[in-house]
């Protein structure tokens, strides 16, 4: 199946919900205030997606030298650790069962905006904020790296739009 086709996919499963954050998002990288310039052809895309416990969240980015990469998770808004699937983990999973490194939490400051933590061996890597616009078309994350001392390695704005 090619990366299009699977972007299609979740192009026509985002449904309409009282959650402005679910549905299908693409970055803007000319809005977007990254460390550093993409590689030629890289893309970011969300699709958020509700869930009869909560809400999964895809990411797949696709940069044309390396090729596409992905993460999953399912997750709800009340603070506790969820798995994190990516493209190098999910097979680790499916076979032997090992359970990924990377875990992601979710916490809703309102409607529109969520604080987010991602650890990685249970050490934080990444926190953020991400807004969806009054208007719903626009969602903007702002987030954090660290290293594993907690030295702040980037701070990074993503602006995604609404497809």
């Amino acid at each position: 199946v090619s990366g299009l086709a699977v972007l299609t996919a979740f192009a026509i499963a985002g449904q309409t919900s009282s959650n402005p954050f679910i549905g299908f998002w693409k970055q803007n990288l000319e809005r977007s205030k990254m460390n550093g310039t993409p590689p030629p052809g890289y893309t970011n895309f969300r699709h958020y997606e509700q869930q009869a416990v909560g809400w999964m969240a895809h990411t797949i980015s696709y940069n044309w030298s390396q090729g596409a990469d992905f993460s999953f998770t399912t997750v709800r808004y009340d603070g506790k650790e969820y798995p994190v699937y990516t493209s190098s983990t999910l097979g680790a999973y499916l076979g032997p069962g090992t359970k990924p490194s990377r875990t992601v939490s979710f916490k809703k400051i309102s409607d529109h905006i969520l604080e987010f933590t991602d650890r990685e061996n249970g050490t934080v890597s990444t926190t953020g904020i991400c807004t969806v616009s009054a208007d719903g078309k626009t969602l903007t994350e702002d987030d954090r790296s660290f290293d594993a001392q907690g030295n702040e390695r980037s701070h990074t704005i993503a602006v995604f739009e609404r497809q």
